[in-house]
């Protein structure tokens, strides 16, 4: 099998700007403007990163880079959803104990002033 050579400098370049006008056309489509941008950067940066892990036979390296910048982008979104999951959790937690610590507080001095 002979060697798969990935684009060089200037073929890539000119491939990346315009798999990142994608990437944020498509993250602008589903409402995300604020965020395409860096969506778009962070997962085209990712992409990079795992180009060597691209194979030639599953498709071409456009493809590749887009949808592993589709997957970050998408990843980064559900990694954020979780976390402001689990802050709201913990301060539903914090309100809650709050209000029963004030309760509690508020029938002492309800019975002290009986």
């Amino acid at each position: 099998m002979a060697s798969v050579k990935l684009p060089t400098e200037e073929p890539l370049e000119a491939t990346l700007v315009s798999l990142e006008k994608k990437l944020k056309g498509y993250w602008q489509k589903h409402g995300l403007w604020s965020l395409a941008d860096d969506l778009a950067q962070e997962g085209l940066l990712k992409a990079v990163k795992q180009r060597k892990s691209w194979k030639q036979q599953r498709g071409g390296i456009d493809a590749f880079f887009y949808t592993v910048g589709l997957n970050a982008g998408k990843d980064l979104l559900k990694k954020e959803a979780t976390q402001k999951r689990g802050k709201d959790r913990v301060q539903q937690e914090a309100n809650r104990l709050l209000y029963f610590k004030m309760g509690g507080i508020l029938r002492r001095k309800r019975a002290k002033s009986d």
